[in-house]
């Protein structure tokens, strides 16, 4: 931590001195902000660059062309036409054609290549087809042509980096608890809210207790007296309802956002089932040869021990001093969120 220090605060030129304050500040760099969704996420790495983890290889990117592209502009408005560019995007680099024209376009496809389904020093040429999800539904809007080839130096680092942690190690270090990320998002949105419109800062924290009495209905408990009108007459609302279509649209909307997280729940546990199939499957080809060289030596491991001795040294490992135990994930659990999922193939 820096050390604090006093600064001075200089109201106008009648009055120079004012007041003093006394700070400490410090910007942690070590975290990673999530600018992507989770499952698709490229750039795992710390905001500063001292802490960025070295290369493990060298992926290549070439664009062929594409083929039977519908038309999305208007020339002279006359005829359709379809000035194309593509953008390829690997953490917070981007690449960008030299044939695209600097105005506001609309995504017409996008495509997604996992590194860790590709064998090492190969060419893929394929043809992926471009679709993009419209009100109406989903639209091909035509295909592309890409190769690509995924080589690596060092079969040391690439095996490493299944083992390895994908979030920064100050993430499980000192990792934010859920009462942190409400702040930091309570903050968040106080300062965007405060430039902007210039609204009441966001409420306090709440009061948690233990109710040492008898239990009876509690009104803090059920939140009685701190629900919002809005949401006290929908409870009284009967079926059908007889309210205005504005109040039934943010209705529908505040439960499109408890569907959306009931959903990311349920995908996330579905994801675990996925990336154990991939395992049988063979989709990682890399993560499935170090799986089973791992069951043979456990296997060989468990022939040559006791049985009594293995519980015994399971349960002084687990009994370990907290000072010979560490605080980033395990390696089993590093290498089971490296495996490929179908979460790669969603739109």
């Amino acid at each position: 931590m820096p050390k604090s220090r006093w600064f001075n605060l200089v109201s106008d030129e009648m009055c120079p001195y004012a007041r003093r304050i006394h700070l400490r500040v410090c910007v942690e760099g070590g975290y990673h902000v999530l600018d992507e969704v989770a499952h698709v996420i490229s750039d795992v790495g710390a905001a500063v660059k001292q802490l960025a983890k070295s290369s493990i290889g060298l992926l290549e990117v070439g664009f062929h062309g594409a083929t039977n592209l519908l038309s999305v502009k208007t020339k002279n408005n006359v005829c359709g036409t379809t000035d194309t560019y593509v953008v390829a995007k690997y953490r917070p680099k981007y690449k960008r054609d030299e044939e695209g024209k600097l105005e506001k376009d609309i995504r017409i496809g996008k495509i997604r290549v996992r590194l860790s389904t590709l064998y090492m020093n190969r060419v893929y040429m394929s043809s992926y087809s471009l679709t993009v999800l419209l009100p109406g539904g989903a639209k091909k809007m035509g295909e592309i042509e890409i190769a690509v080839r995924f080589s690596c130096s060092s079969w040391i680092s690439l095996i490493q980096a299944y083992t390895s942690s994908m979030l920064p190690r100050v993430h499980y270090v000192r990792p934010l608890g859920p009462a942190q990320q409400d702040i930091l998002r309570s903050s968040a949105m106080w300062i965007v809210t405060a430039r902007l419109a210039r609204c009441k800062p966001p409420l306090g924290q709440e009061s948690r207790y233990r109710q040492l009495g008898p239990h009876n209905m509690d009104l803090r408990m059920s939140y009685v007296d701190a629900v919002s009108p809005e949401e006290l007459d929908e409870e009284l609302d009967g079926f059908p309802s007889t309210r205005p279509s504005d109040i039934i649209r943010i209705r529908y909307d505040r439960l499109q956002t408890l569907g959306g997280r009931a959903q990311t729940l349920l995908g996330d546990v579905a994801a675990q089932g996925e990336r154990l199939e991939a395992l049988f499957n063979w989709r990682d080809t890399r993560a499935a040869g170090i799986f089973v060289v791992f069951c043979v030596v456990a296997s060989l491991v468990s022939y040559m021990v006791p049985f009594k001795a293995f519980v015994l040294g399971s349960g002084f490992y687990y009994l370990r001093h907290p000072r010979f135990r560490d605080d980033m994930p395990s390696v089993p659990a590093n290498f089971f969120r490296q495996l490929p999922s179908l979460s790669d193939q969603i739109m």
